[in-house]
């Protein structure tokens, strides 16, 4: 009972201790985070104030009366003091507001704030929320006034901000800068999300580096593959990679079996990518995955295995292998029997004319993932 006693008194002791000396550096820190966001809510007009009390309160960037409200009241020297305030949330929403406006020099705010690594809440309407930077929102909203302006954002946050996750999302649109090698390599060494290492996986792969083929090679056996995997050993490909599609297919034929619809439904559009990345190697070991997929989506009286038959009649089509030939003779009587059962079940449905808006295009950093490069 002492010894518990006087423990706790030692460990209240050294508590103390740590509080004391600890306190200059998070007292240091805080002036600093003060020194360059100054502004606090009461340091703008009177009634301004419930609008920004509400954004904060909310704790959530995205669109609504209070935002309108900003977007509406404030000059532009009245947001960019916003955006220098004290709450990450209002900064986000005063960048977004103000990357919009032909009056002020677009790239220099997005300069001068490519270094903001709050996180905040980001609405992502029906898909709910996620958590960001400021920064990174910042870049993601940005609708650039041309692919040149674009261009010089992607060279800075590539020379100087890399570690920021919207470097990983502008990749696909650079240029093959000699310069850029060293950063990527570096950025896929990082820790960071599946996605964000697949894009940086492929755009290190770009350079054709044979000696980096192993170190890829590695990186895709330990991690999840994903379509952009799939496009990377599809679009430089090397016979090592085979090793990863047989085993990506052993365990693909496996849960096709034991549990078809959500296997199938999930993963359709990165199952077909599979396809087609097996599809272009041309040789035994291909058709012998590719094969294997066939038989076991011919088992399975299931709607959503016509699409991977299409799917594989397709791939052995557009990548001519004699050792795919088999597979076309068993496909075609079936292919044509679709077409056919297709063409007589479309005389029972009205046309319904599609029209496309192209009429609001806006050139953005992040692209769609729901097409392949």
């Amino acid at each position: 009972m002492h010894l518990t006693y006087h423990r706790s008194k030692i460990m209240r002791k050294g508590f103390s201790i740590i509080i004391i000396l600890a306190a200059p550096v998070i007292f240091s820190s805080a002036c600093k985070n003060n020194e360059k966001y100054p502004y606090s809510i009461r340091d703008f007009k009177t009634g301004y104030r419930p609008y920004l009390e509400e954004t904060v309160s909310k704790n959530l960037v995205g669109y609504d009366s209070c935002v309108r409200f900003i977007n509406n009241q404030f000059s532009d020297e009245e947001l960019l003091k916003l955006s220098n305030s004290e709450h990450p949330t209002l900064r986000a929403v005063a960048l977004e507001v103000l990357t919009e406006r032909n009056s002020v020099d677009q790239f220099n705010i997005i300069k001068n704030h490519l270094d903001d690594t709050a996180i905040v809440v980001k609405d992502m309407g029906e898909f709910g929320v996620k958590f960001t930077t400021v920064s990174d929102n910042m870049i993601m909203e940005t609708d650039f006034r041309d692919s040149a302006e674009m261009q010089k954002v992607l060279e800075l946050v590539m020379a100087e901000h890399a570690y920021l996750s919207s470097a990983y999302s502008i990749l696909i649109r650079l240029n093959r800068n000699p310069a850029y090698y060293p950063i990527i390599l570096e950025m896929t060494k990082r820790v960071r999300s599946f996605e964000e290492i697949s894009d940086a996986l492929y755009s290190l792969a770009s350079y054709k580096k044979e000696s980096d083929i192993p170190y890829i090679r590695e990186k895709l056996s330990n991690s999840l593959l994903l379509k952009e995997s799939f496009g990377l050993i599809q679009e430089f490909p090397d016979s090592s990679y085979l090793h990863l599609l047989e085993k990506y297919a052993r365990r693909l034929y496996g849960t096709i079996y034991s549990n078809p619809y959500q296997e199938i439904i999930n993963n359709q559009e990165k199952a077909l990518q599979f396809i087609n990345a097996v599809a272009s190697y041309k040789n035994k070991r291909s058709a012998h995955i590719l094969a294997g997929f066939l038989h076991k989506g011919l088992v399975l009286e299931l709607q959503d295995t016509i699409i991977f038959r299409n799917g594989i009649n397709d791939a052995i089509i557009a990548n001519p292998c004699p050792d795919y030939s088999p597979m076309i003779k068993e496909l075609s009587g079936y292919i044509l029997k679709k077409k056919k059962d297709s063409i007589d079940s479309s005389k029972y449905q009205p046309d319904v004319p599609y029209e496309r808006d192209t009429t609001n295009y806006k050139v953005r950093i992040i692209w769609p993932r729901n097409s392949w490069r």
